[in-house]
């Protein structure tokens, strides 16, 4: 027995189509070689870059969101590169990478050496900026002087950062307790301005000073990574901050008022360990900074 429908009802058929992010470069159009293919290293060779996915696939209330969530895709299909077009990227909070992540944007148009003048990555990551106030307790420290950081410093291998330019935000890719951290651990590419982290020893009230003084964290570079095993940094560039930096007047210094300026520059600029769990890290060969151009490196 056949059934029908009544005259003038039409049947309707509900086609649900799911879209999933797809994870091969070549089907995208999108960058799936290694950058830094010309050092010859097999370690950067074995990282995933043929297994990418844009950010621009992925929805969310905020970038730090859409970003959660491309990470949280990559890191189910084994690992690879989270892509971010040529853009400004407007960042609210820290960037915390996941074990097996790379964070990679567009190529630098013209020339390819950050030693060059010219160099500039086309794709932005913009932090908050310090708005310092002279008066009170001042602006919270936390609300500026982000960085990017790995989700866990103690076990996070295959990743970095390639080819960003960011602006009033560090890299800092630490170990865990103990000196253990992963392996495999990549900076390229980038172009950092503003980054400096404000020393929490600032102020020091027991020595009279007031609440809202700030000073540059001398000793923490703009540019950390430790690894146990394989690290480069490698043509990076630190070009002079400036625009930033700020004055305080009446900055109190052995209980003597003094014109200081927190200065964005006043701090190493790379900073590379030799040191691994339970001694020297396994191939000094694969733990170099170099073709790096910018103010005050630790090398």
């Amino acid at each position: 027995m056949v059934s029908r429908l009544p005259i003038g009802v039409s049947a309707c058929v509900l086609v649900l189509v799911i879209v999933a992010p797809c994870f091969c470069a070549a089907n995208l159009g999108l960058p799936g070689d290694n950058p830094a293919v010309h050092y010859r290293l097999a370690w950067t060779d074995s990282l995933k870059w043929s297994n990418v996915v844009s950010i621009e696939d992925f929805a969310g209330q905020s970038i730090e969101q859409r970003l959660e969530k491309a990470q949280q895709a990559v890191a189910e299909e084994g690992g690879g590169v989270v892509y971010f077009p040529a853009g400004a990227y407007t960042f609210a909070e820290s960037i915390r990478i996941r074990s097996g992540i790379i964070i990679r944007a567009a190529r630098p148009q013209g020339t390819s050496d950050a030693r060059q003048e010219g160099y500039e990555p086309p794709t932005r990551f913009e932090f908050p900026k310090y708005e310092p106030t002279f008066e009170g307790q001042g602006r919270p420290i936390e609300t500026a002087y982000k960085g990017i950081y790995l989700e866990d410093p103690e076990r996070a291998s295959d990743c970095g950062i390639v080819n960003v330019s960011i602006n009033r935000g560090h890299i800092d890719f630490q170990e865990g307790p103990d000196h253990r951290c992963g392996r495999n651990r990549l900076v390229y590419g980038c172009v950092l301005r503003n980054a400096a982290v404000a020393d929490p020893r600032v102020p020091d009230t027991k020595r009279g000073q007031h609440a809202w003084q700030r000073f540059t964290h001398r000793h923490h570079a703009a540019v950390t990574v430790k690894s146990s095993e394989n690290v480069r940094i490698a043509n990076n560039r630190l070009p002079k901050s400036g625009d930033d930096s700020f004055a305080m007047k009446g900055y109190l210094l052995e209980r003597k008022p003094f014109d200081v300026v927190f200065d964005y520059d006043n701090r190493p600029g790379l900073y590379i360990n030799d040191y691994g769990p339970g001694g020297k890290i396994k191939n000094e060969a694969d733990a170099a900074c170099e073709n790096n151009t910018g103010y005050e490196s630790i090398e």
